[in-house]
């Protein structure tokens, strides 16, 4: 009797180990296995993309004219082309410490191609209504124009999405 519990309570750990589970409340974006896949910890794709909703960032980039002058709390205004009539109101979270190379483009006829950017994080404070990926438009009092920027979940690790 006591070998067949062993052999339960070994199972039961063999079958918790197939479970998987969110580090935190977290909103499925995407999945990218089937039931009954097997995968390994060599996979290059995650199993599940997770995001915590319950707070909204977005993640703009801030042309290198402008990036020197965006402050850490400086006040932004967000607005979607997507969402007429809609603003939303944040505030700058953190600022990259580097410039990288500009890789989103918005096909405007003023906009710079032969620049640089800098990632400015900016939590969203009435965020109902964006969509995570949606493409918004950020105003900060330091940018000219607008700066080009993606809706995204407020995340506890570094993750990419």
């Amino acid at each position: 009797i006591a070998a067949a519990q062993a052999a339960v309570e070994a199972a039961q750990v063999a079958l918790d180990k197939t479970l998987l589970r969110a580090p935190c409340n977290a909103q499925v974006l995407d999945i990218n296995v089937e039931v009954g896949e097997l995968i390994a910890p060599t996979e290059s794709e995650p199993v599940l993309v997770l995001a915590d909703t319950s707070r909204l960032r977005v993640r703009a980039f801030v042309e290198e004219l402008d990036a020197p002058r965006v402050a850490l709390g400086a006040p932004v205004t967000i607005t979607a082309d997507g969402l007429q009539g809609q603003t939303f109101h944040g505030s700058v979270a953190a600022l990259s410490p580097r410039m990288s190379v500009k890789e989103l483009m918005t096909g405007r006829p003023s906009e710079l191609y032969d620049t640089k950017v800098r990632e400015v994080l900016v939590d969203v404070e009435n965020g109902e209504g964006l969509i995570i990926g949606l493409r918004v438009d950020v105003e900060t009092p330091a940018s000219v124009g607008s700066n080009d920027a993606y809706a995204r979940p407020s995340r506890s690790s570094d993750d990419a999405l």
